[in-house]
Formats: structure tokens, sequence, C-alpha cells
């Protein structure tokens, strides 16, 4: 695959066995008795010792409460509780924002944890041991047939777990994957809300504080932010969130199409584009 054909950037692949038909531009590390392949271009912290392995690939930020730990501490922090105490594991999950998927496991197991709303997608095969952030990914290793949908609309179940083909499906959010028995477990929400007798003040002092760090982190290590915004309440608050960067980011919307269209509704009122 040539070097410009990027077709599943900042992504990966994990396997219990060796691949074929990866990208020229992915990685190979194997870990464990596994095998990752992942884009050389792409943020990821791994951790190994001797109970197990970790791997947390792609873009990630700990804000926690009282601390922040860095890239490489939370990844050696998390391992370390996943196999001492798995609820305080849970609860620095809890604290980690960003685009990313977490693998983590040992010689018997290997589980995958997404971010809050799945933003860093995972797919996975029901009859081989494989995951992947693109399902083409795993449909270049097995080539699984497409699904044949009728010219009805068919009927969907569990619809958030379907792709396009036979046998590959995707995680959802909140719920760990185990990769060998294909067990979903459910990790989020697990108590009552905890937060529910802060005080309103209390409450924006947290939230600006995990905004704030994040949005540093972010445009510290970037120079080329983009925000999307439509013309709604989330984009307004959002604005206002940001405003002391406003200079720093650059912002889109969406309309129906070029220039200033009147012939419908959703055109007429479509949000215009902040320069």
């Amino acid at each position: 695959m040539a070097e410009k054909s990027r077709y599943y950037p900042y992504g990966y692949i994990f396997s219990d066995k060796k691949l074929n038909s990866i990208p020229d531009y992915y990685e190979t590390k194997i870990i464990n008795r596994y095998y990752y392949y992942y884009d050389k271009n792409v943020d990821n912290s791994i951790f190994e010792d001797n109970k197990g392995f970790i791997i947390m690939h792609g873009e990630f930020i700990h804000v926690g409460i009282k601390d922040q730990l860095s890239k490489q501490e939370v990844t050696e922090k998390l391992l370390h509780l996943y196999h001492e105490d798995y609820i305080e594991f849970l609860n620095v999950l809890d604290f980690i924002a960003g685009r990313y998927v977490i693998i983590i496991g040992d010689e018997n197991e290997a589980l995958v944890y997404p971010d809050a709303t799945n933003t860093r997608s995972t797919y996975y095969s029901e009859d081989q041991n494989i995951m992947a952030s693109h399902v083409f990914l795993i449909r270049d290793q097995t080539e699984n047939k497409r699904v044949e949908f009728s010219k009805e609309l068919p009927e969907l179940t569990n619809g958030l777990l379907s792709t396009p083909f036979e046998k590959i499906k995707s995680i959802v959010p909140n719920y760990s994957l185990e990769l060998f028995s294909k067990r979903y477990k459910r990790f989020f929400p697990r108590e009552n809300n905890k937060y529910v007798d802060l005080s309103e003040e209390e409450r924006f002092t947290l939230f600006e504080r995990f905004w704030k760090k994040q949005l540093d982190f972010y445009l510290g290590k970037y120079k080329n932010c983009i925000f999307s915004i439509t013309g709604g309440g989330d984009s307004r608050f959002s604005l206002a969130l940001i405003k002391e960067h406003i200079n720093e980011v650059q912002f889109f919307t969406y309309s129906t199409k070029e220039g200033t269209d009147n012939s419908s509704y959703a055109g007429k009122y479509s949000p215009l584009i902040i320069k």
C-alpha cells in the first residue's frame, strides 16, 4: 500500500496471531503473545510487567480531581490497579479524556475499554481473535461477506453492534469486551452519582478545572485546532467556554450548499460560517 493511501489513519489492529495485509505506514509490536499493528503517526502509551500488559492507543489526557498524571504514569498505574484494585482502576478511567482505546490483559485474556463515547471506534471478529479501529482492517484479514439487506428496511437487533459485514461487530461505549469469549461487561455507570450533593458552585469549579486542563493540553500541543459549531445552544455554550482562546482556534459549520441558500427552511436558517 502506498504511503499516500492512508485509508486507516491513526488506527490499529490487534490479534493473537501474525497478520498479513497490514498498511505500509503501520508499525508492528509484539506484546506478550499478541501482535499490535498501529499507524506510526498515532500517539500511544505501552507498558508491560510480569503480570501483563496495557496499550493506550490514541490521544488522551488524565485530569483527576486532586492530581494530574502524565501519560506514562497513568498507563503504569492502570495496569497495576487492574490486577490489584479493579474498582480503583475504573475510578481512574473516569478521569481520562480524549479519543482513545485501552487494551489490557495477559497470557490468558485481552480486554478492550473504549473512551467515554467510543470516539476511537473498535470492531472485532466473532470467529477470530482480532479487533481493529476500522471495520475494513478486519475485513482485509478475514474476507467476511457483506450483510445482505432486503429491499425493505431490515429488522435490526443490537443495532449499535452491527456492521456491513457478517461476523464483524462493533463495541459500544461504557462496555468492556473480552476478546476471546466475546463477552461484554458494563463498567460505567456502576454506582449512584457521587457528585449529586455538590453545590452549583462546586460543580462549576470542578467542570472548569477539567475543561481548562484539557484545553491547555491540546492547544499547547497542536497549532491547528478546529472547532465545529452550529447555531444551537450547545455551540453558544462551547464558544463561551473557549472565549479565552478564541483567536487560537479555527471554526467551521455546515450548510446545505455553498453560499446562501434560500430555497428551503433548512438552508435559509443554516448557520453562517465564522471567519
